[in-house]
């Protein structure tokens, strides 16, 4: 709050916002961030697996950098993306909408319930499997 104006965006160590970046801890700092957020991003999205399907979570993945670029433009951090990164970006989309539908049509088969299909299944076997075994074919002597 009361600092001059002119450290504000300096590399000074003490009273720069980028005095963390000198040479002697950028390295590490960078490392340790990467590390950090590689391993937290990776278990959010294997914890995710527990609430959904695979489809889902695996299409978040590869929906991660279609959010990475646009967080960049918003931030005015990267510019428009070009022709090729759009129509990558709408493949991916697609997928992974196309990857939802079946993991919801998955789901919607997983939901049978076996006191109402065994049943049905036992009386359209049943004939089958008495004629089949039937004692009467069998001869005694």
């Amino acid at each position: 709050l009361f600092v001059d104006w002119k450290y504000i965006f300096s590399f000074d160590p003490k009273l720069g916002a980028f005095g963390w970046l000198t040479d002697s801890n950028a390295f590490f700092l960078n490392m340790l961030n990467g590390f950090v957020t590689g391993v937290l991003g990776n278990i959010g999205f294997y914890g995710a697996l527990d609430y959904f399907t695979v489809e889902i979570a695996t299409g978040a993945m590869l929906l991660e950098p279609l959010f990475a670029e646009i967080a960049g433009v918003m931030f005015g951090q990267d510019e428009i993306p070009g022709f090729k990164t759009v129509l990558g970006c709408l493949i991916i989309s697609a997928g992974f909408l196309l990857a939802g539908s079946g993991a919801n049509q998955k789901q919607k088969l997983s939901k049978i319930e076996p006191e109402v299909v065994i049943p049905e299944l036992i009386k359209q076997i049943e004939p089958v499997v008495e004629e089949e075994f039937s004692i009467s074919k069998v001869k005694v002597e």
